[in-house]
């Protein structure tokens, strides 16, 4: 009997950060959305909506949502696979603990920040709080 493949992709894990939330509600929630995304290889999603929310100044922590997972392109990639050690990579290091039974942080981990605003919208709005330039915008269009 010829085996067939299984394939199964972890759905996003998916952190709202809407106006109505504390900045403590949202960390805890992204810690744990964090974790899973690592070790399974999902895609973190910041669902921003239309919020401009402080991500720099007040909802970057490096226990539970670091700044580098948006800003420095180069040490995540440089921190997945299994040839690497998360206990080696700085950002990793402050976030995962050993309970986490993160053994390595997954190929097909990313990053995917949404957001209702227009490309000069989220410029004017986010431009402080995301490192854009590190960040490809993707305009998604409806066709009429």
């Amino acid at each position: 009997m010829p085996r067939v493949p299984l394939f199964y992709r972890l759905p996003p894990a998916e952190v709202s950060i809407k106006r109505e939330k504390t900045a403590s509600a949202v960390l805890t929630e992204a810690r744990s959305r964090v974790v899973r995304a690592l070790k399974y290889g999902g895609s973190l999603v910041l669902l921003l909506s239309d919020a401009a929310p402080r991500v720099r100044s007040q909802l970057s922590s490096p226990g539970q949502l670091p700044f580098a997972l948006l800003a420095d392109c180069e040490a995540v990639r440089g921190a997945r696979g299994h040839g690497v050690s998360w206990k080696d990579v700085p950002w990793a290091r402050a976030l995962l603990t050993d309970e986490d039974e993160v053994y390595a942080i997954h190929e097909d981990f990313a990053v995917v920040a949404v957001t209702r605003f227009s490309e000069a919208e989220v410029r004017e709005f986010l431009g402080d709080e995301l490192p854009l330039d590190a960040m490809q915008m993707i305009r998604v269009t409806v066709p009429a």
